[in-house]
């Protein structure tokens, strides 16, 4: 059986965890839409019993904030939905890579993301292949190769605004205005910077 549940979060940034029936965790998923937008998850149960979705926040003094659950889907796997789970281990595998922070560390999420991203484009998962862009792209950026983070970034961004996530959007021109500010191209750095703030309105 597969499961495809979608949790949208409504001013807090939440952590996605599908349990089976030992209560072991099967996944566990944090993309990086902050505290707005959806974490979609996915689990392929494999044996018979109560499986729990467990919805919890990283920042134990983060603010009250609210988020919705929908069960998308509940069927027996299609090929489609085992491509789907095996994308989204990788995805999920290359966070702790990442947060290793090593030149050896980094190299194996950038792999694991790009083993995610080819199945995303097979699947035409929007959201997702614009959650892994921007991982890779950050990656880069923390690596030092900027080059490969702004195509990273420029990929992205339309993703995010086919979706009508202008906040990702904005956020994708803000991390792609500090990679010119590191590679010492301030216009297009200040260029980008009054974009975004153009984008929110003015303050009191």
């Amino acid at each position: 059986q597969h499961a495809y549940a979608v949790v949208v979060q409504r001013g807090i940034d939440v952590v996605v965890i599908f349990r089976g029936p030992d209560g072991q965790k099967i996944v566990e998923l944090d993309t990086p839409s902050d505290d707005a937008g959806p974490e979609p998850i996915s689990v392929l149960a494999e044996v018979a019993g109560t499986y729990v979705l467990e919805v919890t926040s990283l920042n134990k003094s983060a603010r009250p904030g609210h988020y919705g659950v929908k069960l998308e889907a509940l069927r027996t796997a299609t090929p489609q939905d085992k491509s789907y789970f095996k994308a989204q281990k990788s995805f999920t595998e290359a966070k702790p890579l990442r947060n290793q922070r090593t030149r050896e560390s980094y190299r194996k999420a950038l792999e694991k993301y790009q083993e995610a991203l080819s199945i995303w484009q097979t699947l035409n998962d929007t959201q997702m292949k614009a959650y892994t862009l921007t991982e890779m792209a950050l990656i880069y950026g923390d690596i030092g190769e900027y080059q490969k983070g702004l195509d990273a970034f420029a990929q992205g961004r339309p993703l995010y605004t086919a979706l009508g996530d202008w906040k990702s959007a904005a956020s994708m021109d803000t991390n792609t205005a500090w990679i010119y500010n590191e590679l010492g191209e301030y216009q297009k750095a200040l260029d980008l910077y009054l974009k975004v703030e153009g984008t929110h309105p003015a303050k009191d």
